[in-house]
């Protein structure tokens, strides 16, 4: 029997659980013993928490003194979640290491969570990160510029990603750790590295030694239930925003049977909403079902959602909140399997849908793109990903 510890430390929403969850699973099952420290412990309660012991991961709630408005590169990213100072990369190694010395992990598995991984190096545990590619950065230094139409400079961003190199070596050093020659070592020299996603998908390009493992699903039982309207079906997952209330009036004055699945919606919103052509849910359904039986998605971008509907074959429309999501949205774009709508211009917005909804080039791309991975098998990948961590415990 091994000991692990599965960290989720960074980002929201149902991927980080679905993925989460079968291995949790299948490792319980092989006699081993699972604690997660998890960025949403009640969110993953139902699901995670059937297996294994669940405990918060460190987090702090409150804004860092200098964060960067317009995030361009991952260091920005690292920027804005703690890595902007020493003291503050130190406070919450500790409280990493603090899990660690308490549940003794033989391994330490990694979804999006940049401090565990580091404090898990300096302690010298073994490591291995999961997810897509924005959450398992590329061995590239400098880091690329997701903002290319900003005016910051290449010096600026290359000096942003040098500072927070010096917080994460600083931390090593007092660690009496060996330091990153660059900050994408941190990620890069895990043991183990699985990126559950496609190359049209990776936010730093197909990688020449990326092994893409695409992804599978949360398996529930809750079966999608149509709203009794003709026409195209649509599923959405959608957080709330300000071109939602728009959205869904639209939704609404086209009659397109939907059903949504609602993340952190007002009540007032849903209440108003929810009747018609318009069907809220409050539980996961069988993606399976909903995505052989729905005609297109509407998503924010989330990644694994958008990952679901592209190898099934069907047109998403986006509308991106967050930097990660529009990265992500636009992969589909650029296979021209989806479009994106502006998520603070309705008017915008609007223009954008009518323009997805008359498209059939955007319907049959999505087909042709579902054929090109038709072999491509979530258990499979499931499967190997548990074989090669079964191979470091």
């Amino acid at each position: 029997m091994a000991r692990v510890l599965i960290a989720w430390e960074l980002g929201g929403g149902n991927g980080h659980v679905g993925l989460l969850t079968p291995i949790v699973f299948e490792l319980v099952q092989g006699g081993h013993e699972l604690t997660a420290a998890l960025r949403q412990p009640r969110r993953a309660a139902d699901w995670i928490g059937r297996e294994a012991k669940v405990v918060a991961a460190p987090f702090e709630a409150a804004p860092i003194d200098s964060p960067i408005a317009s995030p361009s590169t991952f260091a920005h990213v690292l920027h804005n979640v703690g890595f902007d100072s020493l003291s503050r990369v130190s406070k919450r190694c500790a409280e990493w290491r603090q899990l660690f010395e308490t549940y003794k992990p033989d391994l330490v598995l990694c979804d999006h969570s940049p401090t565990a991984l580091l404090a898990a190096r300096a302690a010298g545990l073994p490591t291995a990160i999961i997810g897509t590619g924005f959450c398992c950065p590329a061995d590239v230094s400098p880091f690329p510029n997701w903002r290319p139409w900003t005016d910051i400079s290449q010096d600026q961003l290359e000096r942003d990603e040098a500072t927070v190199l010096s917080h994460v070596n600083g931390y090593l050093d007092a660690c009496e750790a060996p330091p990153l020659a660059r900050l994408s070592q941190l990620h890069a020299q895990a043991d183990a590295v699985f990126l559950t996603t496609i190359p049209e998908l990776d936010p730093f390009g197909a990688r020449p030694d990326g092994r893409y493992l695409g992804g599978w699903n949360l398996e529930t039982t809750e079966v999608p239930e149509w709203p009794n309207y003709p026409g195209r079906k649509a599923f959405a997952y959608l957080k709330d925003s300000f071109t939602l209330p728009a959205l869904l009036m639209a939704l609404h004055r086209l009659e397109i049977p939907t059903i949504i699945f609602g993340d952190g919606i007002a009540d007032q919103i849903r209440q108003k909403f929810d009747h018609g052509p318009v069907k809220f849910v409050d539980r996961p359904l069988r993606l399976d079902l909903v995505t052989a039986e729905c005609d297109m998605a509407i998503l924010n971008g989330t990644h694994g959602l958008s990952l679901a509907m592209m190898l099934a074959g069907k047109p998403a429309f986006h509308i991106p909140i967050n930097l990660e999501q529009y990265l992500v949205a636009q992969g589909v774009v650029k296979q021209r399997a989806g479009m994106i709508g502006h998520h603070r211009d309705a008017a915008k917005m609007l223009t954008s849908l009518q323009e997805f909804l008359g498209s059939s080039d955007v319907c049959e791309r999505a087909g042709d793109f579902a054929t090109k991975y038709n072999r491509l098998n979530g258990h499979e990948s499931l499967s190997t990903v548990l074989r090669e961590i079964s191979q470091l415990i």
